[in-house]
């Protein structure tokens, strides 16, 4: 849509990845898809300098459902998941890092923290590092429909705020 110069009818652009574009799988590493997502935003803010850009973080997995996986973290062990969410989690990072003046909406932070206001995660060498909360998925990866509404409620939150009609 930007490239056919429509960016004039939108309020706002974003662009998301899923959580299948970084891990062991994706054959991606977190400098190449960092330095491909750098040349891609400055190439639209370049064409349209005056649309307001929202960057979203990469969504994460949650742990493995079921009891051994509960166990496991319970007793310190790595799961299933864990490698490619430190990827993930550090992939965010790099994101608010190379972008810090500009609007986000951080989808990992919403899709990991629990109503009470904690966050599901785990810690590796002292540091805490996040996953998606197993009560917003069914399957590991997609959002329930109890997860899509807590999730979105961020989404719109996050939308007022790059478009200007909220604070916070």
């Amino acid at each position: 849509l930007l490239a056919e110069n429509s960016a004039q009818k939108w309020d706002a652009v974003a662009f998301k990845f899923c959580y299948v574009d970084l891990g062991e799988e994706a054959g991606r590493d977190v400098d190449t898809l960092i330095k491909m997502y750098r040349h891609a935003i400055s190439s639209v803010k370049a064409a349209h300098p005056k649309i307001n850009l929202v960057h979203i973080t990469m969504p994460l997995k949650s742990d493995p459902l079921g009891r051994v996986a509960w166990l496991k973290r319970y007793l310190g062990m790595s799961k299933e998941n864990d490698a490619d969410n430190l990827l993930r989690n550090t992939f965010n990072e790099r994101l608010h890092s190379e972008f810090p003046k500009d609007a986000f909406f951080d989808l990992a932070q919403a899709e990991s923290t629990r109503p009470d206001g904690s966050r599901s995660g785990f810690t590796k060498n002292g540091k805490p590092f996040y996953t998606l909360d197993r009560q917003f998925t069914y399957d590991e990866g997609h959002l329930t429909p109890y997860g899509k509404k807590w999730v979105a409620n961020e989404f719109v939150r996050s939308l007022a705020l790059a478009i200007g009609i909220s604070k916070n």
